[in-house]
């Protein structure tokens, strides 16, 4: 498209046509622009569409597909997950295809289109309340085996009217972490009351684990701990050369990094880092605090540290594609997180062997521990303020005490950088996560009770369209609280 554009030639005669099919124009036909903000039919009955046979489309013997229905395709710890599940499958097993249900820049979509051509951003070409009909369609005529839900609200409430559906569809989801502050659980909550049409639910640590069965009732045989992983290859200290971030700052070398990297939002507390930081500059003067990534307050962050006079303390550098080097710089990494899952960032430092100091939330507690760096505990009130900068005096203590140790205890911190990448190495690669998502999509399409599915849609169908009604009403929800995301 921008080399279209800046072909004056090509763009006149553009023009010309558009002029032309213009003039034919009798305005009968009303224009509509996607992707755009808008719900023209709230209450759209959902049609059960006898859909011709030929349409569908054949596939090969012993092959599974699978489709994943995501928010989105943008830089993030649960963006990177699907991006390295979906890369991972064995091609020759696996068929992949995605859709998206947030409007977006999909800025990620060119890592996704590497792995199928099949991407489909409802958004860009659909009403949200002819979603469901459209995803029914592609079900059917793609023969999917595997539904695979993530972090999408609009794809949770469809699953009823699909459990209605198929019989043989196998419905899978993968849950991050809770998030109490946002609809009094998050995902978490959506799974939990999904957990009758749902096959089996993966989430990333045990203590999300432990919340979906003690809080949302979900049977234990149901919700598995997989671990999301990282690609122990491309982070490996031995790879990267030092210096990246002593060039891009310009600050010399013998001044250590502590690393801060994560989207610049509440949830991450990234005002708290300079409270943190006013603290160390008494005592350490050299340490240098480095800021990575963008979000909705790094503008706002950024005024703060010049209020401060923390401009020599507290450095950002915004977005960054190769974190990698960023971590090679690092001397330890920081996470003050209100709310984790279990942190991409913490997978990523521990693999480049830079020990973690991190709020001791959500899963952040199957990773780290004293021997690869320390849990802090955290005792802000989720559901209070997210955005609450009273930061209690305790915490900011134990912060500054713990970075503090590893600055001057060498020996401690030297066996801490080991055991972090002996530690991802062991249990917590990319390939093992994969090995394991591959075994267990194998278990449910060769060992799955199927009686079980059609004693559920036999079920939903004695309510008549109540299932789809369930979708229809979610959606009209949305338009109240949001005008049009569902979130």
């Amino acid at each position: 498209m921008h080399a279209l554009k800046q072909n004056p030639e090509r763009s006149s005669y553009d023009r010309k046509i558009i002029q032309k099919a213009a003039e034919k124009a009798d305005g009968t036909v009303k224009a509509v622009s996607y992707p755009g903000s808008f719900i023209s039919e709230i209450y759209h009955k959902q049609e059960d569409v006898a859909w011709d046979d030929r349409r569908i489309i054949s596939k090969k013997k012993n092959i599974t597909r699978l489709l994943m229905i995501i928010p989105w395709m943008v830089m993030g710890g649960a963006d990177k997950f699907n991006l390295d599940l979906l890369s991972g499958l064995d091609k020759t097993k696996f068929e992949v295809s995605i859709m998206t249900t947030i409007p977006s820049n999909n800025d990620w979509q060119y890592r996704f289109a590497e792995i199928t051509d099949e991407i489909f951003h409802l958004p860009e070409f659909l009403d949200p309340a002819h979603y469901l009909e459209f995803v029914t369609y592609y079900i059917k005529t793609r023969q999917i085996d595997i539904l695979f839900v993530s972090n999408s609200t609009e794809g949770y409430y469809m699953l009823p009217a699909l459990r209605k559906a198929f019989i043989n569809l196998r419905i899978i989801d993968y849950v991050h972490m809770e998030e109490w502050y946002w609809k009094c659980g998050g995902h978490a909550r959506t799974s939990g009351m999904m957990g009758a049409v749902l096959n089996k639910t993966f989430v990333c640590n045990s203590a999300t684990r432990k919340v979906l069965l003690e809080y949302f009732n979900r049977a234990s045989k149901q919700v598995q701990t997989l671990y999301i992983g990282v690609d122990e290859e491309k982070f490996c200290p031995e790879k990267i050369s030092s210096g990246y971030l002593y060039k891009t700052l310009e600050i010399e070398r013998e001044r250590p990094v502590i690393l801060f990297p994560c989207r610049i939002h509440p949830q991450k507390r990234p005002f708290m880092v300079l409270e943190i930081a006013d603290r160390i500059q008494q005592i350490h003067p050299e340490i240098v605090f480095v800021v990575v990534g963008d979000g909705p307050q790094l503008e706002e962050l950024k005024g703060e540290i010049a209020k401060r006079n923390l401009e020599q303390s507290v450095m950002c550098i915004g977005r960054c594609d190769d974190m990698a080097s960023c971590y090679k710089d690092a001397y330890l990494t920081l996470i003050c997180s209100v709310k984790e899952g279990l942190a991409l960032t913490a997978y990523e430092s521990c693999s480049m062997g830079v020990p973690v100091i991190s709020s001791a939330v959500g899963g952040q507690g199957d990773l780290i521990d004293e021997y690869v760096g320390k849990l802090i505990t955290m005792r802000q009130k989720e559901d209070i303020s997210l955005d609450d900068r009273k930061f209690e005096e305790k915490e900011i203590r134990e912060y500054v005490h713990a970075i503090s140790e590893l600055l001057e205890n060498k020996e401690w911190y030297r066996k801490c950088s080991i055991n972090c990448r002996k530690r991802i190495v062991e249990k917590f690669s990319i390939k093992k996560m994969v090995e394991n998502v591959e075994n267990e999509l194998d278990q449910l399409m060769h060992t799955e009770n199927l009686e079980e599915n059609k004693k559920k849609s036999q079920e939903l169908q004695h309510f008549g369209y109540l299932a789809e009604e369930f979708y229809t009403l979610a959606t009209a929800l949305a338009v109240r609280e949001n005008g049009y995301n569902i979130m």
